[in-house]
């Protein structure tokens, strides 16, 4: 299911985000857009979350650019990877990221 992030919510989604850009340069910026959109969410920033029973699985935060029409952008999507009960020798585990350039 498909819900916005409220003030309840937050904290999970604070964890989602924590544990997939941990040890990155992105995190306090994607801590910051997502707290600043469930705070005051409007046309600048809103943040929705994918959910599964009490489990969050990704979060979104996205808004238009301010003063604009039609020009939007999109502040982070996370979304927390993992295999249940996967375990085998030899073999790796690998989940991709793509780097941006900074500007």
């Amino acid at each position: 299911m498909i819900v916005p992030v409220s003030p309840l919510l937050l904290p999970r989604a604070v964890a989602v985000i924590e544990r997939a850009l941990e040890n990155t340069p992105y995190l306090a910026g994607a801590r910051d857009a997502l707290c600043a959109a469930v705070q005051a969410p409007g046309a600048d920033g809103r943040a929705l979350a994918s959910t599964s029973g009490e489990d969050i699985e990704g979060v979104i935060v996205f808004g238009i650019f301010g003063g604009t029409s039609g020009a939007g952008r999109l502040h982070l999507v996370v979304v927390e990877s993992r295999i249940d009960d996967f375990y085998r020798d030899d073999i790796a585990l690998a989940f991709m990221r793509r780097e941006l350039p900074k500007h």
